[in-house]
């Protein structure tokens, strides 16, 4: 939820309730992904817990359950993938920040795997 808002999810609790601009930007997201749950997925739920006992989530989530993880295959991501930030996307919009994070990570990756291939 913190990525919606933009405010860095190590801050502390006072740290982001003492700002009236993180405090409401973290507001609108909760209401915003309430609104889209209610409006595209015809339920409604702000909580995990729900969402998990919810029938129409049950058929969806409750089969990409492997021993309490949830581990879906491709073709159960697909089932749900509007719900995915990143995967099976052509086009993704981030923030200069996160696109920054994302290439660090992207280099880092090609790093360990070339390593790891010149050590095999």
């Amino acid at each position: 939820m913190m990525h919606f808002t933009g405010v860095s999810p190590f801050l502390t609790e006072a740290e982001v309730f003492d700002s009236p601009s993180r405090t409401a930007r973290l507001c609108e997201a909760v209401w915003n992904y309430a609104f889209k749950s209610h409006t595209e997925l015809e339920y409604v739920t702000c909580q995990i817990l729900i969402l998990l006992f919810n029938s129409a989530c049950r058929s969806l989530l409750r089969p990409c359950f492997v021993d309490g993880i949830l581990a879906p295959t491709t073709q159960q991501r697909m089932g749900y993938k509007k719900w995915l930030h990143i995967y099976a996307k052509d086009r993704i919009t981030l923030t200069h920040r996160m696109a920054k994070l994302r290439d660090s990570y992207e280099v880092v990756c090609s790093v360990f795997i070339f390593s790891l291939l010149t050590f095999l």
